[in-house]
């Protein structure tokens, strides 16, 4: 690790996230939706996008899947929230701890494109495994449908470099997608695209 690095800026599916998207997909299927070809590895398509970019509300979100489902009586929010869900699987706990570690010698961000669906069940559930809350983890959290800008758009680079004042150089990126990181390599932002999603631990725990 590049020893001017001060600022660490964190992805969360398929970094800090284990993701099960197949489980999705058979959720809903279950529903009588087909969502398979909106279900992609970084950007999500369809109302999918809507949702992750700010363009559509959690509640106008469940309307539209609700309207797409086959079956004669309708799915309630509960269910089509919790097909939606069923991609999350696990923060394993060493991630946790590293993060925490982490936050003890450099400022640590999450950007990520996602909505307040998955948003709110994860700080509910998956980051909560330690007895912890989601804000101890982080000193301030980025989400695309917050910001209303999605990656690999430079927009929401920029965006976050200027609300916290930080150096491009000074800055690392963790992000499973290539063309996330290529995004932020323009900006001058160091990068690490892992393979795996505990391909990044070994960059700060020896």
């Amino acid at each position: 690790m590049d020893k001017k690095i001060r600022n660490l800026i964190f992805d969360f599916g398929g970094v800090l996230v284990d993701l099960d998207k197949q489980q999705t997909v058979q959720s809903f299927a279950e529903l009588g939706i087909d969502v398979q070809e909106h279900i992609r590895d970084y950007v999500q398509g369809g109302p999918f996008a809507l949702l992750e970019s700010g363009a559509a509300t959690p509640q106008e979100f469940l309307e539209t899947l609700r309207q797409m489902s086959t079956r004669a009586e309708k799915p309630t929010d509960e269910q089509i929230a919790g097909a939606w869900n069923r991609m999350l699987v696990r923060i394993p706990q060493r991630r946790l701890q590293a993060l925490k570690q982490l936050r003890e010698h450099y400022r640590v961000f999450l950007l990520s494109n996602t909505n307040m669906i998955h948003w709110d069940y994860s700080a509910r559930y998956l980051f909560t495994v330690q007895g912890g809350h989601v804000e101890d983890y982080f000193d301030h959290i980025y989400l695309s449908c917050d910001l209303k800008l999605m990656k690999p758009g430079k927009e929401i680079f920029q965006e976050v470099l200027r609300r916290e004042q930080l150096e491009a150089s000074e800055t690392f990126f963790i992000d499973d997608s290539a063309a996330n990181c290529a995004a932020a390599s323009a900006l001058g932002i160091q990068t690490y695209c892992p393979a795996e999603a505990d391909d990044w631990l070994p960059l700060f725990i020896s």
